[in-house]
């Protein structure tokens, strides 16, 4: 389910209204909700609904039908009235398929051309129309995407809130399809992947950023550090090895300007291998951070093991904080826990105050990496931003 056009429209909007309006949202998809059925939330704008069984799909419909008329009605915040606009996409698994087959099958008919985001909208996921033609304009497109500057990078800070340094940013991909619009990450990278062009993408991002940090250095900001995302098959692979070496000598950058996040399913399959390989990255002068961690199936005896430098914990540990005692404990151990193995600690996905005031009480040294400080953003942009930040929090 996504509202594409949610936020674009109001010129008063900040990120507190933003959040706000998501949140009602959210509570009108909850509102009786049917048994069996779990919603999450999977970026800005998009959340979906799982459905255990075949009898909670049936009354899943059903509450999508409910959820229609509701979101035809306008929604009011204080002064502000909202139109809301998007559409619905179900798949049934008829062939039992995997939950990331089912979201592929969901996000190809939800970015598809016959796909309307006017009003509210309910659209059957049909394999005969959706996927194939989605799934191969974006395979066969990717070369003149990347020629084009369709595909591009953001850069999303990491700060250091006891001091407001800025320690680095993270790299992330974004595609400005011409015919579907902006694609998210969660669209096009299962797709890459499935069909062996992750590889090359992840060449070309990692070229890209060590053209960035090669640049001149001038009154314009250049982060300290780049993070990049490592696909799990990726990390083994010889040819990261020699991609890195080369763009990095090509460039002139030394290692230690380059992160590589992983996530904890990337060596938790190969442990052996990957503790070898992380131990060889670090040594050519590469930091290694664990992505998303608490999400997958980690043990300490890994973290023992994989001689990360810096713990990324998600925003899903965050979200409810300080509000939920539960969820405060469990981020307070994972706090513990990367001081123990004296890494450094990213918490993403923090927004609030309360959430800032939480974690400098409670962290030694966090690194904030969320829209409480910025979302990610183009260089020009990032660039612009890191001016008014250190005119606001440095003079």
């Amino acid at each position: 389910m996504k509202f594409p056009n949610l936020l674009s429209f109001h010129h008063e909007f900040n990120y507190e209204l933003e959040d706000e309006l998501l949140l009602l949202i959210s509570k009108k998809l909850k509102d009786n909700m049917p048994p069996y059925t779990k919603l999450y939330r999977i970026d800005d704008q998009s959340f979906i609904f799982i459905a255990k069984d075949h009898q909670a799909a049936i009354e899943l419909k059903q509450h999508l039908e409910v959820i229609q008329r509701r979101l035809q009605k306008p929604l009011f915040l204080g002064k502000h009235e909202f139109k809301i606009t998007g559409t619905a996409t179900i798949a049934l698994n008829e062939h039992n398929e995997s939950y990331e087959r089912m979201f592929l099958n969901v996000q190809a008919a939800m970015e598809h051309p016959t796909t309307s985001h006017k009003n509210f909208h309910i659209v059957n996921y049909d394999h005969r129309l959706h996927t194939r033609n989605f799934t191969t304009q974006l395979v066969e497109g990717l070369d003149d995407a990347l020629k084009n500057n369709e595909i591009f990078l953001v850069y999303q800070p990491k700060v250091l809130a006891k001091t407001n340094q800025i320690i680095g940013v993270e790299a992330l991909i974004r595609w400005q399809h011409p015919v579907y619009g902006m694609l998210a990450p969660t669209i096009f990278l299962p797709i890459l992947e499935a069909n062996h062009k992750l590889f090359y993408l992840t060449d070309w991002i990692i070229e890209e950023v060590c053209r960035m940090l090669s640049q001149p250095v001038t009154e314009q900001f250049i982060p300290q550090q780049v993070a990049i995302n490592i696909p799990g098959p990726y990390l083994t692979s010889p040819r990261l090895k020699e991609t890195l070496l080369t763009m990095t000598a090509l460039y002139n950058i030394p290692p230690v300007q380059i992160e590589l996040e992983i996530t904890e399913t990337s060596f938790i399959r190969e442990i052996d291998k990957a503790e070898d390989i992380v131990t060889m990255y670090r040594t050519l002068g590469f930091s290694v951070a664990l992505d998303d961690f608490g999400t997958g199936v980690s043990s300490l005896a890994y973290l023992k093991r994989i001689p990360i430098t810096t713990l990324k914990i998600d925003k899903a540990f965050i979200d409810d904080v300080p509000t939920c005692e539960k969820d405060t404990l469990i981020l307070q151990s994972m706090i513990q826990l990367a001081e123990s193995l004296n890494v450094h600690l990213i918490i993403e996905g923090v927004e609030m105050n309360e959430q800032i005031n939480y974690l400098l009480k409670n962290c030694e040294n966090p690194i904030i990496q969320g829209y409480y400080y910025s979302k990610p953003l183009p260089l020009e942009a990032l660039q612009i931003w890191h001016k008014q930040f250190h005119e606001q929090f440095v003079y």
